[in-house]
């Protein structure tokens, strides 16, 4: 994998997005969006996608992540979709709606791909497309995870994105399990539909 993102990926759009994200967060999560971008730019590479579309979607993805949860609700408001109590309850999970709100407002990005894509990236969502689903994975399993060891990585990586998905979810809620807490109402419904579409 790439170290950095390379000047030839670096379009105005994704150099300005660079820009604000380095300023907006902090060096860690700068970090670790830097790191998210490579890998979806790699995974969309990969699977036939627009490599420009998922570095754009994994550099944006969290530039609301450090955000009060004031600020979070006011962005996000709006967004095209209305608020949810379960993402009222837990503010934190409207950063990604917010991010997709500051790239339709600010940089006048249309693109439905990638504006569902950072909207769902920590929940997911049912019936979400494939760009969507290379960002919920990315997020996951960028290099600086240290939850994550390389064999799961590799897995995620060797499968389709449906099925990376729900390995994904899977060691999420096992995860939530141990720490007393239940996935948001939405990981619910896209673990269902996913598993309901695998083959055995």
């Amino acid at each position: 994998m790439r170290n950095a993102l390379t000047p030839t990926s670096r379009t105005p759009l994704l150099a300005e997005l660079a820009e604000l994200a380095r300023a907006r967060l902090s060096a860690d999560r700068f970090a670790h969006a830097s790191r998210t971008a490579i890998v979806m730019r790699e995974l969309c590479e990969e699977r036939g996608l627009a490599g420009e579309a998922g570095e754009i979607a994994g550099l944006a993805h969290d530039l609301y992540r450090e955000s009060s949860a004031q600020e979070l609700a006011e962005v996000a408001r709006r967004d095209v979709l209305p608020l949810e109590e379960w993402e009222l309850r837990e503010p934190i999970f409207l950063h990604g709606r917010a991010a997709a709100v500051l790239l339709r407002e600010r940089f006048g990005l249309t693109d439905a791909a990638i504006l569902e894509a950072v909207r769902w990236h920590t929940t997911g969502f049912p019936g979400m497309g494939e760009l969507a689903k290379l960002l919920y994975i990315a997020d996951y399993i960028e290099p600086g995870r240290a939850h994550v060891n390389e064999a799961l990585r590799a897995r995620v990586r060797s499968v389709t994105a449906d099925e990376g998905v729900l390995i994904i979810l899977k060691e999420t809620a096992a995860y939530l399990h141990v720490v007393g807490k239940r996935p948001a109402a939405p990981s619910l419904s896209l673990y269902e539909e996913l598993k309901g579409g695998r083959r055995e």
